[in-house]
C-alpha cells in the first residue's frame, strides 16, 4: 500500500506538469503589473506595453485586458528598465530608470493623454527597494547588489547580509532552529538538508558574493508558491551577462596583524599566526547581442586561521589554570611528556598541544548563460562548484556505546579546562556541484509560465589529521565529584568512516492565468533527496581514563591492571568485508500541489488567498531486525497514554498529507502611497532534519554494532577480556563472522504518523511615509505544529518524586526494555514553539548618497527545549523539572528579547563624479543569548539531563547540608548558604524569582553592542567610469573594540550548576552542596565574565578590485 501511494504521488506530479501547473519554491524573478487609463479615468483595453532591460536589451511585452490591466511576470531582476505604453490616438507614455527587486511586483497606475506635451513632464523614475510596494504582505527584507557590495563583511557569506533582517538572530529567523530555513540560489534548493553542523547552505559557503545579484529574506510570504520552511525563506539570484563586456579581478587579505591582540584593559589574547587570502575574477559578456549572455566567476580562498588558542599551564612561570584566560589544567610538562612517549612507544605523532592554527582552503566556480529566444521566452542555465578542505575542532562531549548518564554535559573536550592534541581534531572535505535551468514564457496576453529544474550533489567527508589511525584517549580529572575533561588525543571518535553524500533533485513550474482583476496560479513541486551516510563512531576504538595518572599507567607504563573507565568500538556485520565501513541510505520525496488567487480588488487593495498540500513519502528499504521483534516489546507512549508501541526498525512514515492555507493582503490606504497596511495569516510547512530519521537505520543493530563497556564490564556476559591498552585499532573488534544481529542498546524508531513540521504565522504591519521618512510598525505571531521530538521510551516513571522547595521532581527508572534496549528513542511530533515579535523601524534616503535605516525588535520565543544536535537524543529535552518526555515550556535557546539593527550608508558620488568614496556603518545590539540554571547530579534518574534549579529564599529552603571530608565538617551549610545567597543577589534573574523553579533559558546574558564599518574608495582611470576603475576596500568588524579593548566584548556565564545533588533524606527531600567554579577551587561571585578570545577583538580585511 505504501509503495502504491508513493507511485500515485509521482503520477500526480507528471499529470500536473503535463497540464502546465505551477510552483515557485524559490523566488528568482520580478514582475511589473498595472492598470492603464485614459485622461478621463476610463480603463484602456488593448494598450501595448513593452519593458526593455537596458543593459541587455532583453524585452518583455503585454497588452492590457478589458479592465485596462496588464501583467509582465518572470522578469529579470535589477535594471534599469525603460517601460513604454502606446495606444492609437494617445501620446506614448514612457517610464525610465525602473529597477526591480528580487520577488518584487511593481504595480503602476498609468494615465495616458491625448495632448502633445513634453514626455519629460510625465516621466517617472521607479526606485528600487521601496517599502511602499503593493506586492508586500508579510515581513521581508531585500538586499540589492549595491547593498551587498557595500555592507561590511569579512566572511563574504550571504549570512553576513541577512543579518539586516530585523527578526533574525544570527542565522535563526523568527526564533526557529536555523535548520528549518529554506535556502535557494536561482530557484534551486541549496540547503544543508541532512542537518549536520551549523552550516546553512550545502557545503557551508558555496558561492562568491561577487556572483550574487540580489538576496531576499521572507519571514511571512502569504504566497503559497513559497514553502519548505518554518523559519525563513532565503532566496538569492546570481548575476547575468549584458551587452557590455565587463570584468573584475580582485584580491583581499588579512592576517594576525589586522586584528586586535588585547582585551579588557590591555590583557594579551593568545593567538597564533594567521592569514586569509582571497583572489577572484568575474567576467560578463554578450555571446550574441541582445540574445545570449554569459557570466562567470571564480574565487580561491586560502586561510590559516587560529585553531586552538588554549594554552597549557606553567606553574613555574606563574601561568596557573584560568578559564577566562584560556589556560588549561594540564601543564606543559605533562603535555610534552605525553607527546614524547606516544612517539617513542607507538610511533604516533600527537601534533602540537597548544595554540596551533587551522587551515581552510576553498574554491568557488560559477557559470551562467541567459538566452532570449524571443520577447516571450527566456532560458537560463547556471552551474556552480564549491570545494573546500578545512580543519575542525574536536567534538564537545558526545559519546557512543555507553549509557546517556556517562555523557558529561557540564564539561567539554574543547573547553578551557582541557587541552586537545592537534591530531585529535579532525578535517572536513566538501565537494558541492549544482546545476539549474529555468525557462520562462509569456503565452498570449493572459498566461505565463516558469519552469525550474535543479540538481545538487553535496559530498562531505572527514579526514584524520596526520593520516594516522590510533585509538582515541580522553582523560578526565575530577573536581570533587564532578568530572571535567583534562586532555584528548588520538583519532576523534566520530571521524573514521564519516561520509555524507546528498543528492537533491527538484522540479518547479509556475503557471499563471490572468482574468480581469484576478491572477490565478495552480502548481506542483517535486523534490527527491537521497542521503548516503557513513557514520561509524569509535571505529578506531575509544578509551576514557578517570585521571591523568590512570592514562600514564595504562598507556605509557603499559600496566594491564589499569582499566579504562569507559571503552567503545564499532564493527560491521558484513563478514565478507569486515574492514569496509558500512554506509546507510535515507531517501525522501515530496509532491506539493497548490492553487492561488491574487485579486486586485481595487487599485489600492490586493488580496491573495491560496491552499497548498504537501505529500511527503519515504522510499526507504530498511532491513528488519528479527531480534528486536522477538523481544515482544510493547511500551506505552508517554506522550499519548493508552497507546502502546511495538518497535520496528524497518518501518518509516507513510504518506501523511499536510495542508497550508494562506491569506494575505496589501492596502494602500489613501491611494497615494503614503500609508500602507499589509499582513496576513497562514500555515507554512518545512522539512524534517533528515539526520534524525537516518538514526533509525544507522543504529538498527543489523548494519553495524558497537561494544560499549564500563570499567567492570570486561569479561562479563560475553564481553572481551581486558588485556591492556592496545594501539591496534582492530584488537578488541569482534569478528563479524561469528556475530549475529544484535539488539542495539540505543535504538531509534519513527512514528508511522510522523508529520512534516509546520508553523501558523500571522503578520500585521503598517508603513507610513512622512517627509521622506518611512516608518514601519510590524507585528508577528507564530505557533509551531508537528515539531520533531524524541521521546525515550526506556525512561519509565517510578511514581515517586524528590522534594525541592516544596516542588515535586518526579523520578524515573531507565528500564532495559526486553532486557537489552537501554535507550529507545521514538521520533514523533509535538506542538512546540510560539514566537511573538513587534518591530519598529524607520528609514530615509536623504539624497546625495546618504541612506539611514534603524529597526528595533522586541520578541519572545518559547519552546520545549529541543536541542540542535545530530542524534535522536538531542531532540530529547535536557533541562526540565517534570520529566524529559513531558517537558514544560520555557524560553527558546534562539530567543533574543531585544534587538537593534542600524545601517548608515554614505557615498560621495553626488559630490564627485570622477571618484567616489562610500562609507557603510552596520550597528547591532541586543542580548547575547539565554541560559538555564540547573543542578549537577542525577536527581530524577533520567541520565544525561539536568534538572532545573529551584531558587531558594532561605537557608532552610536551599536544603543544603554540611560538606564532609575525612570525617570532619569542612564547610557548614550556613557558610555555603552565605556564598550562594550572595550570588543570587548579584544575579538579576535569580534575585527576582526566588521561591520558584527557574525556567529553561530564563536567564539572559547582557547586551552586546557591535559596530562594523566598510570603506570603499573608487578611482576612475578613464573619463568613462564604466571602462576602467580601481576599488580599494577596507572592512573593519567590531570597530568599538578598536577604540577601547573592553568594548564590543561578549560575556559568558561563570557557573550554571550552582548546586550539586548529594542524595535525599529519609523523607525524600533533596540534599545539596554548592559547587566551585568548574576546574577551580573557588566559588563563583560574578554572574558573567568577558569572553577572552580572538573572536572578541576587532578585525580588518583589505582588498583591491580592478573593474574593466
Amino acid at each position: 500500500m505504501k509503495k502504491i501511494l508513493q507511485s500515485l504521488c509521482v503520477v500526480t506530479l507528471l499529470l500536473a506538469l503535463a497540464v502546465g501547473s505551477a510552483f515557485a519554491q524559490g523566488v528568482t524573478t520580478s514582475a511589473i503589473t498595472g492598470v492603464i487609463k485614459d485622461d478621463k479615468g476610463e480603463e484602456l483595453p488593448g494598450a501595448t506595453v513593452q519593458a526593455i532591460h537596458t543593459p541587455s536589451g532583453t524585452t518583455y511585452g503585454a497588452v492590457s485586458n478589458v479592465s485596462g490591466r496588464f501583467r509582465m511576470l518572470n522578469m529579470r531582476v535589477g535594471g534599469p528598465y525603460t517601460l513604454k505604453v502606446s495606444f492609437i490616438g494617445f501620446q506614448e507614455y514612457e517610464l525610465q530608470n525602473i529597477d526591480l527587486d528580487l520577488g518584487q511586483t511593481l504595480n503602476l497606475n498609468i494615465a495616458m493623454t491625448t495632448s502633445v506635451e513634453e514626455l519629460s513632464e510625465i516621466l517617472v523614475e521607479a526606485q528600487r527597494g521601496q517599502v511602499i510596494d503593493g506586492d508586500r504582505t508579510g515581513a521581508s527584507t531585500n538586499l540589492s547588489n549595491e547593498r551587498i557590495a557595500s555592507m561590511p563583511t569579512i566572511n563574504r557569506s550571504i549570512n553576513d547580509f541577512t543579518r539586516l533582517n530585523p527578526q533574525s538572530n544570527g542565522t535563526s529567523f523568527g526564533g526557529a532552529d536555523n535548520r528549518y530555513n529554506n535556502y535557494t540560489i536561482d530557484g534551486n534548493l541549496y540547503n544543508n538538508n541532512f542537518g549536520l553542523g551549523s552550516s546553512q547552505f550545502a557545503g557551508g559557503n558555496p558561492i562568491s558574493i561577487d556572483a550574487i545579484e540580489e538576496v531576499q529574506v521572507n519571514i511571512a510570504p502569504y504566497d503559497v508558491t513559497q514553502s519548505g520552511f518554518t523559519g525563513a525563506s532565503v532566496n538569492a539570484v546570481t548575476k547575468s551577462g549584458t551587452n557590455s563586456i565587463q570584468a573584475t579581478a580582485y584580491t583581499l587579505f588579512r592576517n594576525q596583524n589586522t586584528q586586535g591582540t588585547t582585551l579588557n584593559g590591555g590583557q594579551d589574547v593568545p593567538f597564533s599566526e594567521s592569514s586569509t587570502q582571497i583572489h577572484g575574477v568575474t567576467l560578463g559578456l554578450p555571446i550574441i547581442k541582445d540574445k545570449l549572455f554569459f557570466f562567470g566567476s571564480f574565487e580561491f580562498e586560502d586561510n590559516a586561521i587560529p585553531g586552538d588558542t588554549r594554552r597549557a599551564a606553567r606553574p613555574e612561570q606563574g601561568l596557573l589554570p584560568d578559564l577566562e584566560l584560556g589556560i588549561a589544567r594540564m601543564t606543559a610538562d605533562q603535555a610534552e611528556f605525553v607527546q614524547e612517549q606516544m612517539q617513542e612507544i607507538y610511533g604516533y605523532e600527537t601534533g602540537a598541544y597548544e595554540n596551533y592554527p587551522f587551515e581552510d582552503v576553498a574554491t568557488r566556480l560559477n557559470f551562467r548563460l541567459d538566452y532570449n529566444l524571443n520577447q516571450s521566452n527566456k532560458i537560463m542555465v547556471r552551474y556552480n562548484n564549491f570545494q573546500q578542505r578545512r580543519d575542525v575542532g574536536i567534538n564537545g562531549n558526545s559519546i557512543r556505546g555507553l549509557p546517556a548518564s556517562e555523557r558529561f554535559r557540564n564539561t567539554s573536550r574543547f573547553g578551557n579546562e582541557a587541552l586537545t592534541f592537534r591530531n585529535g581534531n579532525y578535517g572536513s572535505e566538501e565537494d558541492v556541484q549544482s546545476i539549474v535551468g529555468e525557462w520562462t514564457s509569456n503565452i498570449g496576453n493572459n498566461m505565463a509560465n516558469k519552469l525550474n529544474i535543479g540538481y545538487t550533489s553535496a559530498i562531505s567527508q572527514r579526514f584524520i589529521p596526520g593520516d594516522q589511525n590510533f585509538p582515541m584517549s580522553e582523560i578526565l580529572e575530577y573536581d570533587g565529584s564532578t568530572p571535567l575533561y583534562f586532555a584528548s588525543l588520538g583519532t576523534e571518535l566520530f571521524t573514521r568512516g564519516n561520509l555524507l553524500d546528498n543528492k537533491t533533485f527538484n522540479i518547479t513550474n509556475n503557471f499563471n492565468y490572468f482574468m480581469g482583476d484576478h491572477t490565478f496560479t495552480a502548481g506542483v513541486n517535486f523534490e527527491y533527496m537521497t542521503f548516503d551516510n557513513a557514520f561509524n563512531p569509535t571505529w578506531d576504538s575509544w578509551y576514557r581514563w578517570n585521571s591523568y595518572d590512570d592514562f600514564v599507567a595504562a598507556v605509557i607504563d603499559r600496566d594491564p591492571s589499569v582499566r579504562p573507565a569507559g571503552f567503545a568500538i564499532g564493527f560491521t556485520y558484513d563478514a565478507e568485508n569486515p574492514n569496509v565501513l558500512p554506509t546507510d541510505r535515507t531517501q525522501f520525496g515530496q509532491v506539493g500541489i497548490y492553487v492561488q488567487d491574487e485579486y486586485q480588488a481595487t487599485n489600492d487593495l490586493k488580496v491573495t488567498a491560496g491552499l497548498r498540500v504537501e505529500l511527503p513519502f519515504y522510499p526507504i528499504d530498511a532491513p528488519r531486525n528479527p531480534r528486536v521483534e522477538a523481544l515482544g516489546i510493547s511500551v506505552e507512549n508517554p506522550r499519548n497514554p493508552g497507546e502502546f508501541i511495538e518497535p520496528r526498525v524497518d518501518n518509516f512514515p507513510s504518506i501523511n498529507p499536510v495542508f497550508s492555507p494562506r491569506l494575505g493582503f496589501n492596502w494602500d490606504t489613501f491611494g497615494d502611497k503614503t500609508l500602507q497596511v499589509r499582513g496576513g495569516t497562514g500555515i507554512f510547512t518545512g522539512r524534517p532534519i533528515f539526520v534524525h530519521l537516518s538514526n533509525q537505520i544507522n543504529g538498527n543493530g543489523v548494519t553495524r554494532g558497537f561494544i560499549g563497556l564500563l570499567e567492570d564490564d570486561w569479561g562479563q556476559d560475553g564481553n572481551p577480556t581486558w588485556e591492556g591498552f592496545q594501539a591496534d585499532i582492530n584488537y578488541y573488534r569482534p569478528d563479524p563472522s561469528v556475530q549475529e544481529p544484535t539488539v542495539s542498546s540505543s535504538l531509534s524508531i519513527t512514528d508511522p504518523n510522523f508529520q512534516l513540521p509546520q508553523t501558523w504565522r500571522s503578520n500585521l504591519a503598517a508603513d507610513y511615509v512622512y517627509n521622506g521618512f518611512v516608518f514601519t510598525v510590524e507585528g508577528i505571531f507564530s505557533k509551531d505544529y508537528n515539531t520533531p521530538f524524541s521521546a525515550n521510551l526506556s525512561s519509565v516513571p517510578t511514581g515517586e518524586s524528590v522534594n525541592i522547595g516544596g516542588n515535586a521532581y518526579p523520578t524515573y527508572d531507565q528500564v532495559a526494555l526486553g532486557g537489552e534496549i537501554n535507550e529507545l528513542y521514538y521520533l514523533t511530533n509535538i506542538d512546540d514553539r510560539t514566537y511573538a515579535a513587534l518591530t519598529l523601524g524607520v528609514q530615509k534616503d536623504w539624497g546625495k548618497g546618504i541612506f539611514t535605516s534603524f529597526n528595533y525588535t522586541r520578541s519572545q520565543s518559547r519552546d520545549f527545549g529541543l536541542g540542535g544536535g545530530s542524534q535522536a537524543a538531542s531532540l530529547w529535552p535536557a533541562d526540565v523539572q517534570q520529566g524529559r518526555n513531558n517537558p514544560e515550556e520555557g524560553f527558546s535557546r534562539n530567543d533574543q528579547p531585544n534587538r537593534v539593527v542600524g545601517l548608515i550608508a554614505f557615498n560621495t558620488k553626488g559630490l564627485n563624479e570622477s571618484n567616489n568614496t562610500s562609507f557603510n556603518l552596520y550597528y547591532s545590539a541586543g542580548e547575547q543569548g539565554r541560559y538555564s540554571y540547573t543542578y549537577s547530579g542525577n536527581i530524577t534518574g533520567e541520565g544525561g539531563g539536568s534538572s532545573l534549579m529551584y531558587i531558594p529564599e532561605s537557608l532552610e529552603d536551599a536544603q543544603l547540608i554540611d560538606r564532609i571530608a575525612g570525617g570532619s565538617i569542612v564547610q557548614t551549610a550556613e557558610q555555603q548558604w552565605n556564598i550562594l545567597n550572595n550570588y543570587i543577589e548579584n544575579d538579576p534573574y535569580l534575585s527576582e524569582n526566588r521561591g520558584t523553579v527557574s525556567e529553561r533559558n530564563g536567564a539572559v546574558l547582557p547586551w552586546l553592542h557591535r559596530l562594523d564599518l566598510s570603506v570603499v574608495q573608487t578611482i576612475n582611470l578613464t573619463k568613462d567610469p564604466s571602462e576602467h576603475r580601481l576599488e580599494f576596500r577596507a572592512d573593519i568588524l567590531n570597530v568599538l573594540n578598536m577604540m577601547n579593548d573592553s568594548w564590543g566584548v561578549s560575556r559568558q556565564t561563570v557557573q550554571r550548576n550552582l548546586m550539586n545533588f548529594e542524595g535525599t533524606d529519609a523523607n525524600g527531600n533533596a540534599q545539596f552542596t554548592i559547587n566551585t567554579i568548574q576546574g577551580e577551587s573557588t566559588y563563583p561571585t560574578d554572574v558573567t565574565i568577558p569572553n577572552f578570545d580572538l573572536g572578541q577583538t576587532w578585525s580588518a580585511q583589505f582588498g583591491v578590485k580592478y573593474i574593466f
